[in-house]
């Protein structure tokens, strides 16, 4: 699942990860995802005045790991990769629906530290559909204001697994730079 939203300077993003970390992906799915995280990473400038990363793990429950205002992580990129190898797996249900409303409660939000100007980027990166009782996506992706639709923008699991971090980010980018508007996109699994 990807969303993005409007225009700013290349390779500036406040760029929000969703991982899952339920029973269904398991611990070594879950190691997978981390390693896959870090290459992500690695293709990105982080700085103050560059790209801001946002982290929530979920199965459950959601686990807001860092905001976009957290400053340690924006300051040094090897925190951040150290946050996310030192991510526990959670096990438990798949409430995808609880990672989005924290995302739009916690991350793209003044307390997050959503810059204005700068391009929202959320990447999910789960193994399938969210538990039953879960919140519809469309009361969830309301406060993070998704306009649009689009289909087959990004697998990051699952059967796509294997994607490189570089076919990611040029795909995401490609997305970003076709729909470089005031509307979002969304691609539900």
């Amino acid at each position: 699942m990807l969303l993005a939203g409007g225009c700013s300077k290349p390779g500036i993003y406040d760029l929000g990860l969703i991982i899952d970390g339920s029973g269904s992906v398991g611990n070594s799915g879950f190691v997978q995802t981390k390693l896959f995280l870090l290459r992500l990473i690695d293709q990105f400038h982080i700085s103050f005045q560059t790209t801001h990363f946002g982290i929530i793990v979920y199965s459950d429950r959601a686990n807001l790991i860092c905001r976009f205002s957290d400053q340690n992580y924006y300051g040094s990129k090897m925190l951040l990769k150290w946050t996310i190898l030192g991510l526990e797996f959670p096990d438990g249900d798949t409430r995808t629906d609880r990672a989005l409303r924290m995302a739009g409660r916690n991350l793209y939000s003044n307390i997050g530290g959503d810059r204005d100007g700068v391009p929202n980027v959320l990447v999910v990166i789960t193994d399938g559909i969210t538990a039953h009782g879960s919140e519809p996506y469309k009361d969830v992706l309301k406060p993070l204001q998704v306009q649009s639709t689009r289909e087959g923008i990004v697998k990051c699991h699952g059967k796509s697994r294997n994607i490189s971090a570089g076919v990611l980010l040029r795909e995401v980018l490609a997305c970003y730079r076709q729909k470089c508007q005031q509307t979002s996109l969304y691609r539900k699994r």
